[in-house]
C-alpha cells in the first residue's frame, strides 16, 4: 500500500498501477482486500484535497484536473472520480464566469456582465458575493453610459438605434421615467423620419423601399391609423406602376418587333429572330458586315447569339478575336472545332458563333460594342488577320436585339436557377 501512494506521489502512475494490479490479483486474500480499500481511500482523500486547493486558489485547474485523468485505469475509483470531476468542473464554470464578467464590465458591456456575474455559484463564496456587489455596480454604471451612448446616436439622428440602446435598461429600470423620456422621443423622431424617407421614396416611384421603411415603423406603432393607410396608398401606387409598366413594355416590345423578320422552323421548333434586311435562315455575315446578333427561342426560352466572321480572298484560321471599344481590349479565344468556314466563288467565308448561355461575358461585351464611339475588331489566326472597323449600322442592329432579348425569359437565366436549385 505505501509502495502505490509512493508512487502516486512521484507522479509514477503507471509503475503505481502495475502495484495495484499485483494486489488485486490476490483478492481472495483479506489483507490484500484491506490494502486496496485503505488505497483507494487514500487516492480519493488526495483527488478530494487537490480540488479543494483549486477551489481555495492554492493551484491551478491543470494540477488538479491531471491526477484525475490519471487514476481513471483505477477501475474502482470511477465512481468517486466522476464525481470529483464533477465538483471540481463546476468550479472551473463558475470561477471562468466571473473571470469573463470583470472583462465585459470593463469593456462596458455591462448586460453581458451581469449575466455572467449571475453564472457565479453560492458554494464559491469569495467570487459569488464579489459577483453581487459588482451586479448593483454594473447596474448603476450601465445607467449613465447606455443613456450617453443613446444620446450620441439620436445627435447622429440614429433613432433607432438610440431606441434600441436604451431598451437593454428596461430590465434593470423598469419604472424609470427618464428613460420613458428619452425613448418616447427617439420613437417620435424615428417616426418623422421614417416618414420623410418615405415620401421622399413614393416621390422617386421607389415603392417596395418606402413600403419596407413604413412597415418597420409599423412595428414601433402597430396602432397607428396614418401609417396603416400610408401603407395601403403606397401599395396601391406600386400596383398600379406594375401595370403601367407592363403595358409600356409590351408596346416597346411590339416596336421592337416591328424591326425584326421572325422565322420559325417547325421541325425543330426554334424561333430566329434578326434584324429587318437581314435572313434568318443564313448567316449574314459578308466583306461588309463582319458582326451580327440574333435571337433564339426554343420552348418559350431565349438566348442571346451573336455571329462574328468575313469573306475574302484568301485564308486566317482564326484562333483569335480581338476586340478594341474606345481603347479597351478583350478576346474571343476560338477552338479549332468552333471556327466555321465556307469556299465561295473565288474567295472563303470564316465565322464563329458565341451564345450568351455559354459565354457568361458575352452580353456585357455586346452592350459595350453597341455603345462604343469606335469599336475595331481583329480576326487573328495562323495565316495572317484581318481587321474590321464595326459601322454604325452594325452597331444599331445590336442595340436592337439587346434590347429585344430583354423583353424574353433569358435561357441563360434559367440555366442559373437550375444550377442554385440543384446546388
Amino acid at each position: 500500500m505505501n509502495s502505490v501512494l509512493t508512487l502516486v506521489n512521484a507522479e509514477k502512475l503507471e509503475e503505481a498501477y502495475q502495484v495495484y494490479e499485483d494486489i488485486l490479483l490476490e483478492e481472495s486474500d483479506s489483507s490484500s482486500k484491506q490494502a486496496i480499500k485503505k488505497i483507494n481511500g487514500k487516492l480519493i482523500s488526495e483527488v478530494e484535497i487537490r480540488v479543494d486547493k483549486y477551489i481555495d486558489n492554492a493551484i491551478d485547474y491543470h494540477a488538479a484536473n491531471n491526477l484525475i485523468q490519471e487514476l481513471k485505469p483505477f477501475e474502482s475509483l470511477k465512481n468517486a472520480l466522476k464525481d470529483n470531476q464533477q465538483r471540481l468542473d463546476k468550479f472551473k464554470k463558475s470561477k471562468d464566469a466571473y473571470e469573463n464578467a470583470n472583462k465585459l464590465r470593463d469593456n462596458k458591456d455591462f448586460g453581458n456582465a451581469i449575466i455572467k456575474y449571475k453564472e457565479v455559484i453560492s458554494e464559491d463564496t469569495e467570487n459569488y458575493s464579489a459577483s453581487a456587489e459588482k451586479i448593483q455596480l454594473s447596474i448603476k454604471e450601465m445607467f449613465d453610459y447606455v443613456l450617453g451612448n443613446s444620446e450620441r446616436l439620436f445627435a447622429e439622428k440614429k433613432y433607432e438605434e438610440a431606441y434600441n440602446e436604451t431598451k437593454s435598461l428596461d430590465e434593470f429600470y423598469p419604472n424609470d421615467t427618464t428613460i420613458k423620456t428619452k425613448q418616447d422621443a427617439y420613437l417620435q423622431a424615428l417616426y418623422e423620419d421614417n416618414k420623410n424617407q418615405a415620401n421622399r421614396h413614393v416621390s422617386s416611384k421607389q415603392y417596395d423601399e418606402a413600403i419596407n421603411i413604413l412597415e418597420l415603423t409599423k412595428k414601433y406603432f402597430p396602432d397607428d391609423s396614418e401609417l396603416t393607410q400610408k401603407i395601403t396608398e403606397v401599395e396601391a401606387l406600386k400596383k398600379k406602376a406594375i401595370e403601367e409598366e407592363k403595358i409600356r413594355k409590351e408596346k416597346r416590345k411590339k416596336e421592337l418587333l416591328a424591326q425584326v423578320t421572325s422565322k420559325f422552323d417547325d421541325m425543330t421548333k426554334l424561333t430566329t429572330i434578326v434584324p429587318k434586311g437581314y435572313s434568318a435562315m443564313y448567316v449574314n455575315i459578308s466583306s461588309r458586315i463582319n458582326i451580327e446578333s440574333r435571337i433564339r427561342i426554343v420552348d418559350g426560352s431565349a438566348a442571346f447569339t451573336v455571329i462574328a466572321g468575313f469573306e475574302q480572298d484568301n485564308w486566317v484560321f482564326t484562333d483569335k478575336i480581338i476586340f478594341n471599344v474606345d481603347g479597351e481590349l478583350f478576346n474571343w479565344e476560338i477552338a479549332y472545332g468552333d471556327r466555321q468556314s465556307q469556299v465561295q466563288y473565288g474567295g472563303i467565308a470564316e465565322w464563329v458563333t458565341q451564345h450568351s448561355f455559354s459565354n457568361n461575358d458575352l452580353i456585357n461585351q455586346m452592350q459595350k460594342v453597341a455603345n462604343g464611339k469606335s469599336v475595331k475588331m481583329r480576326f487573328d489566326g495562323s495565316e495572317g488577320h484581318r481587321d474590321h472597323v464595326v459601322s454604325e449600322s452594325e452597331k444599331s442592329n445590336m442595340k436592337l436585339i439587346l434590347e429585344l432579348y430583354t423583353y424574353y425569359d433569358n435561357l441563360d437565366d434559367l440555366q442559373k436557377e437550375t444550377a442554385e436549385d440543384v446546388t
